[in-house]
């Protein structure tokens, strides 16, 4: 936003007006703005095929300004009337369509792609030849602090749900660490008793194989036998 005011206002439509749209464009002239501002107003019709021929756009332009309804009034008021077209890009190709539907495809995506730049281009020349001023309409004071406003609470609030998202997933890290290290420790405590048991187990299988000693002499046949 402009400190100074507004430089131009783009009002975008989509084929020629309806009574709809001129209700709109009213409204902003007389409730939002003020009727200095037709001035600045730039009406942007979208989707013109023959956009990019100079006799056509001057023939449309010439038509809505020989009207005599309130539509020739707005044409012949603002501050001008230029023509674009933006086809879309993101057009599917499916693995089903044959090579020749697809290079179809491809060729339409290159060529809406190439109006689409050119568009931007008239867009930006034509700014550069009528963006002389500013128009500060009335209350603008007021809709600069409400816009600062609004932009300020968003980015609040997109920074706090960022916080709450970056400490969920903290929390979620330090958690999935914690049952790790406790995984751990379990897997180790579990590996000790079982060694501990199979020593144990060793240790009894030994001394059940060795026999039990001697308490004492012992004597055979009865008696004793002296040699002389």
């Amino acid at each position: 936003m402009m400190e100074d005011g507004l430089t131009q206002l783009f009002f975008v439509i989509d084929g020629r007006f309806t009574k709809r749209e001129t209700q709109i464009f009213e409204s902003i002239k007389k409730i939002v703005f003020d009727k200095g501002v037709i001035r600045y107003i730039t009406i942007v019709r979208t989707n013109f095929a023959k956009f990019d021929e100079k006799d056509e756009c001057e023939n449309e332009t010439r038509a809505l300004k020989n009207r005599s309804d309130a539509i020739g009034e707005i044409a012949k008021s603002c501050n001008g009337i230029i023509y674009v077209n933006n086809p879309p890009v993101d057009i599917e190709i499916k693995e089903s369509f044959d090579e020749r539907l697809k290079r179809k495809k491809r060729k339409e995506v290159e060529t809406n792609r190439e109006n689409r730049e050119f568009s931007r281009e008239i867009l930006l020349e034509y700014l550069e030849r009528v963006c002389q001023g500013f128009y500060c309409p009335r209350y603008w004071q007021k809709i600069k602090l409400n816009t600062y406003a609004y932009i300020n609470e968003k980015m609040q609030t997109e920074e706090k749900l960022e916080a709450q998202i970056l400490a969920e997933k903290n929390r979620k890290v330090i958690e999935a660490e914690v049952k790790r290290e406790k995984e751990k420790l379990q897997r180790e405590a579990d590996a000790a008793k079982r060694k501990a048991a199979e020593a144990t187990r060793k240790e009894l299988q030994a001394a059940q194989m060795v026999p039990p000693k001697s308490s004492g002499s012992s004597s055979s046949g009865g008696g004793c036998c002296t040699v002389l």
